[in-house]
């Protein structure tokens, strides 16, 4: 199926001449891939009809069905320029067709300014808006306002030069051109001068990234009015095309002489009968295949391409073998195309580590692809064996493909200096042997037993079944042997794995012992630990008891110097007071009548008792007088001539 889509986009191109290839996948899909349509869709309606449809009186025709348009035309105009936008209608967002305005401007999306869409979103479709009657979307940016060189630029009668140069025939063209000429237009005038075709030049130079067919020369080089180009012919496209290239010319009828290169690609013959004409249109490939006086005939064998001047797939300047083989895979995937078998990366001796050097299980062949441009087999090896999608599908799964190029002699030399020092004399001498016309070749080597073997090597001259047989023995030859070594890398693991177990239980056991010792060296430190850290809390308690027993004996001392002389015991007016303590030892002292409290409490608390800790109770009535004001005298609080009190703790 994607084969024939490939050859009906490829018929469309060459009938329509349309060189964009999203803009031919639009039409094809409009029409559900039918040709025709899309070729009737695609041409101008001038050129689409029939000489059967001019003949005959006009009749009156129905009035046709309008059916909405499946594309949506829109021109932008932006610093001047017309910038035509063709989109399919259905779901195109207001982002798409700003990310389009920005492919053809280089305007990014947030800097856009559309006029009539200052408040409209990414996600709107552009179905809900109304359109100017014109299509015409104005755009403009604030960082760059639009100038009057810009709108000179797209005024008619401005000429741009092109210097162009042909990196193919190294040809170099100077040409002036009109800023109202299409870029398919330049294409096909370039095509004219250097004999490359449309689909096949590639070229680097524009000032935009992206270029399409209808954009002209004002839209794509602004302010420029000179441009340095370089073109070249896409060997890899023009290698990979499995179809002819038809440039359709018609009229009514037409002659052998004048469709002479169209009959050549489309292998017709024109009959001597058809009558000429001098002009050339462009017509469908429906009319073109109904004419009478055609008929098909197979197509003539086209002699090989001349020898080109290529560059070297491995030169002689590669540094190293990784070098040369990421030089190898760029170049051969231009020449043959980007379907080609997975290069390994690396060295030699890093292709071989990835394949052989790996566990049975993950160990693949090695195989070595051997490349010669000077043989006469490797055009056709490279492009229908090599490149097939099933060998290199095969490969990518079964191998590890590694490459090197034998075209000079100095790259001949090297490889097989390192092929002996790596892979052994079997692969050096197996290399020696190969003769010129028996490459490019593939030598598949592996290794048993610590011994590099070479399993196979397969000359270029094979056909592709052939080729895949011998891969597909290859495969069985690896796996019979592998299964072998697989079965004594199992025993030699079930040894091993014994092994293991008792070194691992030993190492437990040692572990263990190990851990009970550091558990046991941990206790006995933590106890020391904790004993020494009470003997210190112990000592500090000690030195705290004996610091505060000091302070409240130095606090007594300074309080019994406060208390006033006991009255002689004869004197008048004289107290006696008796103070039982929470021991139960009694105190006796005599004071004045006149003494204030304050003095009985400070002479309590010179004994040892303040009232802050302590309380002083006289029994009747039961009174605490250490709660009573202190200036009070003892007569007061009769407590004269004698009375007894008790002291409590609080």
């Amino acid at each position: 199926m994607e084969a024939q889509r490939d050859q009906v986009l490829a018929d469309f191109q060459s009938c329509t001449g349309m060189e964009d290839v999203g803009e031919c996948f639009m039409y094809l899909e409009n029409a559900n891939w039918n040709l025709l349509d899309a070729v009737h869709r695609a041409l101008p309606q001038e050129t689409q009809s029939l000489p059967s449809e001019q003949q005959g009186p006009p009749q009156e025709a129905a009035p046709p069905v309008e059916m909405p348009p499946s594309t949506l035309d829109v021109r932008v105009e932006y610093r001047g320029r017309t910038l035509p936008l063709v989109l399919p209608r259905d779901g195109v967002t207001c982002g798409d067709i700003r990310a389009a305005i920005h492919q053809e401007t280089g305007l990014a999306p947030c800097r856009q300014v559309i006029q009539g869409w200052a408040n409209v979103s990414d996600e709107m479709p552009v179905s809900l808006l109304e359109l100017p009657p014109d299509g015409t979307l104005h755009v403009s940016s604030p960082e760059l306002p639009d100038s009057s060189s810009s709108a000179a630029a797209t005024e008619p009668g401005v000429q741009v030069r092109l210097n162009i140069t042909d990196e193919t025939t190294r040809g170099q063209y100077s040409i002036n051109f009109p800023n109202t000429k299409t870029f398919l237009q330049v294409k096909q005038d370039v095509s004219d001068l250097t004999s490359i075709p449309v689909r096949h030049q590639r070229w680097t130079g524009w000032p935009q990234g992206l270029l399409r067919d209808h954009a002209t020369l004002a839209a794509i080089c602004g302010d420029e009015r000179v441009l340095q180009l370089t073109v070249r012919r896409d060997e890899a496209a023009s290698s990979q095309q499995q179809h002819p290239i038809v440039d359709l010319v018609s009229s009514d009828s037409s002659s052998l002489e004048e469709f002479e290169d169209a009959n050549e690609c489309l292998g017709m013959v024109v009959e001597e009968d058809a009558p000429r004409r001098s002009t050339r249109t462009r017509v469908p490939m429906s009319e073109w295949l109904a004419r009478p006086g055609l008929r098909r005939q197979n197509p003539p064998q086209l002699a090989p391409p001349p020898p080109t001047c290529r560059t070297r797939a491995v030169p002689e300047s590669a540094q190293d073998e990784g070098a040369a083989v990421a030089h190898f895979t760029r170049e051969f995937a231009s020449r043959y195309g980007t379907c080609h078998p997975v290069f390994f990366q690396g060295s030699l001796s890093e292709a071989l580590q990835a394949s052989c050097h790996k566990p049975c299980r993950e160990r693949k062949p090695l195989a070595i692809y051997l490349h010669h441009d000077d043989s006469v087999l490797t055009q056709v090896f490279c492009t229908q064996l090599l490149c097939s999608e099933a060998i290199v599908a095969y490969l990518a799964l079964n191998f590890v493909t590694w490459v090197w190029d034998l075209t000079l002699d100095s790259n001949r030399l090297r490889f097989l200096a390192t092929v002996g020092g790596t892979l052994g004399p079997a692969v050096s001498s197996a290399v020696q042997s190969t003769a010129l016309d028996c490459l490019p070749a593939l030598v598949v080597v592996t290794r048993v037993r610590s011994a590099t073997e070479v399993l196979t090597l397969i000359p270029g001259n094979v056909g592709l079944d052939e080729l895949m047989t011998r891969l597909v023995h290859t495969v069985e030859v690896f796996n019979s042997e592998m299964s072998t070594e697989m079965q004594e890398e199992a025993e030699r693991e079930a040894r091993e794995e014994v092994k293991r177990e008792q070194d691992a239980a030993y190492e437990a056991s040692l572990l263990a012992d190990r851990a009970k010792e550091e558990i046991r060296k941990m206790e006995q430190e933590e106890q020391l630990r904790r004993e020494t850290a009470e003997e210190v809390q112990k000592q500090l308690h000690r030195e705290e008891l004996r610091h505060q027993e000091q302070m409240k004996e130095a606090l007594q001392q300074s309080l019994a110097q406060l208390v006033p002389e006991e009255p002689a015991e004869d004197e008048d007016r004289v107290s006696h007071i008796r103070v039982r303590l929470p021991s139960g030892e009694v105190l006796s002292r005599r004071f004045l009548a006149s003494c204030p409290l304050s003095s009985l409490l400070t002479f309590l608390a010179s004994r040892g008792f303040p009232v802050e800790e302590y309380k002083v109770l006289a029994s009747w009535p039961r009174r605490d007088l250490s709660a009573m004001e202190t200036c009070k005298t003892l007569e007061q609080l009769q407590l004269y001539p004698k009375e007894t009190l008790t002291v409590e703790e609080r």
